[in-house]
């Protein structure tokens, strides 16, 4: 059984590895500025992203789990919704993605800020693994921030057969706001899942993402953290992504490359992966990927395969 130690200590090494060059320098008045999410977050992995049917003992959690309609987001859920949003990211990580580097950065006027949008998607990624069953899902998410960079995110999916209503909800409270400089931003939040229909199966998660640009090359590196919890058979799990996001230069396409590893309840060393390119459509935004997952205890498909997701922004 793990504690929050296996947490602090990975977020410390990402924050020092990747982003070494801010270590000392010298804090910068923090901008309202606006972070953009996907589909399993734009669950940039599988939507991320972001989880679950009745829980198992501990002595039989190497067991796949019926069905973990959570874990997911980044603060990521799930997967890159282009929301104008006064902080940098207002989902949770739902899988490694990468943000849009042309909309990261946009300042906006000082004040609240509001959104919400639907997503429609050919197979509901999260972390890699699908918790459609392969099939299409419609999904909802909102969002109000003020403007210290503090936010409350609410997000509702279709999910499959997980023995209840077959919705996922996913609630989340946190602050996100440059860091250090404007080249460099912290997104931390605290998220509550909830299956409705489903006995046993609310979840708690933390989770941080920072990310670095360079130019307009976004590299974002994330961590997860889902406490010791009677729900998950008293175990904890941890979750690391990576991603990789730039625009491609023609037609407001941009693209993203992010894996991520899994250890604890839904996963023993696993691994997922994502790579995506999307567009800006009149008002939508159509986005291509191609996921995957191995060795993950989630109890679905976690098999390569491409999926479509059109998003669309209803209030912002």
């Amino acid at each position: 059984m793990q504690n929050a130690s296996p947490f602090l200590g990975a977020l410390a090494a990402l924050s020092f590895v990747i982003f070494p060059a801010c270590a000392h320098a010298a804090p910068a008045e923090k901008s309202t500025q606006h972070f953009s999410k996907g589909a399993a977050a734009a669950s940039a992995i599988a939507v991320d992203t972001a989880q679950v049917a009745p829980i198992v003992p501990a002595s039989q959690m190497r067991e796949p789990i019926i069905d973990p309609g959570i874990v997911n987001v980044g603060f990521s859920h799930r997967a890159a919704d282009d929301a104008e949003l006064g902080g940098f990211a207002m989902v949770p990580s739902r899988g490694p993605e990468a943000p849009d580097a042309d909309d990261l950065f946009e300042e906006e006027e000082a004040g609240w800020s509001f959104f919400a949008g639907a997503n429609v998607v050919s197979d509901y990624r999260y972390r890699g693994v699908s918790l459609s069953a392969r099939e299409p899902a419609l999904q909802f998410e909102s969002s109000v921030t003020a403007p210290s960079g503090v936010y409350a995110y609410g997000w509702a999916s279709q999910v499959a057969d997980n023995g209840g209503e077959d919705v996922e909800l996913m609630g989340a409270i946190g602050w996100s706001g440059a860091l250090f400089s404007d080249d460099l931003s912290l997104d931390v939040y605290t998220g509550y899942y909830a299956y409705p229909g489903v006995e046993e199966s609310a979840l708690f998660e933390l989770s941080a993402q920072f990310t670095r640009m360079y130019g307009d090359v976004s590299l974002t590196s994330g961590v997860s953290y889902y406490p010791e919890q009677a729900n998950l058979g008293d175990l904890d799990d941890t979750y690391l992504s990576l991603a990789l996001g730039a625009p491609l230069g023609f037609a407001g396409m941009s693209g993203s490359v992010g894996m991520g590893w899994e250890q604890g309840a839904f996963g023993d060393g696993k691994v997922d992966w994502l790579a995506s390119v999307e567009a800006p459509i009149n008002a939508f935004t159509v986005r291509l990927g191609y996921a995957g997952a191995a060795r993950h205890f989630y109890g679905r498909d976690g098999a390569d395969s491409l999926f479509a997701e059109v998003r669309v922004a209803l209030v912002e």
